[in-house]
């Protein structure tokens, strides 16, 4: 099989790994989860510049990572939107459990061996930090 193959078949198989939580998962709902699991923890707006989305579209593709769908449906449980500590207008995100394992698949395909851990912050460490940013700010230190 030529080099042009296997990364064909890889591409391929990354598609399914998507398609086994949704079979019509749209793509820019793959982008957004996968910017999420790049960079832990941004704000609604860093999701926007990165994906090229609206606000509106951004909202929509989270909400149906999330828990819970914009219908009331259950979401895919891939992401997690919390309380920004700096702003409680905004939100922050994070992979969650069930979105780490999506993503585990995906680098073990890339990887073409299993991966078992992926360095991911926690999302409490990150929360924590952002609150004690604002402390700072807050008293001029």
């Amino acid at each position: 099989m030529s080099t042009f193959s296997k990364d064909l078949s890889v591409l391929v198989q990354l598609v399914e790994i998507l398609r086994d939580v949704d079979g019509e998962m749209p793509m820019q709902m793959a982008h957004c989860l996968l910017c999420v699991a790049l960079r832990p923890g941004l704000t609604m707006q860093d999701l926007c510049e990165m994906t090229g989305l609206s606000q509106s579209s951004s909202s929509r593709n989270i909400q149906t990572l999330g828990e819970w769908h914009r219908f009331g449906k259950p979401g895919y449980n891939l992401v997690q939107a919390v309380d920004d500590p700096v702003d409680t207008r905004r939100k922050i995100m994070f992979l969650t459990p069930k979105g780490k394992q999506v993503l585990k698949r995906l680098l073990s395909t890339l990887r073409g061996e299993a991966v078992t851990e992926i360095d991911l912050p926690n999302p409490k460490d990150v929360i924590g930090q952002r609150r004690a940013a604002r402390r700072a700010s807050a008293t001029g230190a």
